[in-house]
């Protein structure tokens, strides 16, 4: 869509996340992922997709949440300009959750006046739920917020690509490395020396395979997910595509895998 019929739209967005954002104090269930009291306040500016330049220096990237894929030209946009607006002038509270990773970012919950930035992003469908180091209370209220989200397909969610066929993963080298939501029926389950397989299609050297350390397996069934009863139903995954033959997702925390019948 050329750029010039793109601008309108992502302003009436702003002026609808603006009208959104009036909200006097923190909603309930989104306390999970505000930054625990003492955590420093500080000045915070964009730096592309979630990445956040910190004014003492150094950069964070915001914890639990992923940027709008690719595809999502229009969500991606209103991503950036949403953050440019919240973040002026306005100190933020910043909470470390864990070292710095190879590009040099903190991952770190961050608040606004009060408010979850993460929450307030994913709630708008400006940014995917990605389990990490986040809390696992905050990031099932994430994953509320963004069921809420994808109901009313707001931003992202009105794009074809937010949710993609575990049946279309395969033949499609582009998703090798990206991190990508799917949906599909498990066919059959699989168990190997190391890991327990979760497999989609009838081609088992070309269709989609989930993979699930055995190692990883207690604490996923603690949360009330019971492998055997996944064979046969509709599942949403989401974690990191591998492999640019067979693609593969690897699982090893109950919030990447929701049964959904």
């Amino acid at each position: 869509m050329p750029r010039c019929r793109i601008l309108p739209v992502v302003i009436a967005l702003l002026a609808a996340l603006d009208a959104s954002a009036a909200v006097p104090e923190t909603p309930a269930g989104w306390s999970a992922c505000l930054p625990r009291r003492g955590s420093t306040a500080e000045s915070l500016a964009p730096a592309g997709g979630l990445d956040l330049v910190r004014g003492r220096g150094g950069s964070v990237r915001l914890a639990g949440i992923e940027a709008p894929p690719p595809g999502a030209g229009i969500a991606a946009l209103t991503l950036a300009a949403a953050l440019e607006a919240r973040l002026a002038g306005i100190p933020a509270s910043v909470e470390p959750l864990g070292p710095a990773d190879r590009w040099d970012r903190i991952p770190a919950l961050v608040a606004l006046a009060g408010q979850p930035l993460a929450a307030l992003l994913v709630r708008d469908g400006l940014a995917r739920v990605r389990p990490d180091e986040t809390p696992p209370v905050c990031l099932r209220q994430l994953l509320r917020l963004e069921e809420e989200a994808r109901r009313a397909r707001r931003g992202l969610w009105a794009e074809a690509d937010a949710v993609l066929d575990a049946g279309a993963v395969a033949g499609r080298p582009d998703l090798h490395g990206r991190f990508t939501i799917v949906e599909g029926r498990v066919s059959r389950l699989g168990h190997g020396r190391v890991n327990i397989y979760l497999n989609f299609g009838t081609i088992s050297r070309h269709d989609l395979s989930v993979t699930v350390q055995k190692r990883a397996l207690q604490r996923l069934e603690a949360s009330g997910m019971t492998w055997s009863s996944i064979e046969g139903r509709r599942v949403r995954v989401r974690g990191i595509v591998a492999g640019t033959g067979r693609p593969t997702l690897a699982v090893g925390r109950p919030e990447e895998i929701e049964r959904l019948d």
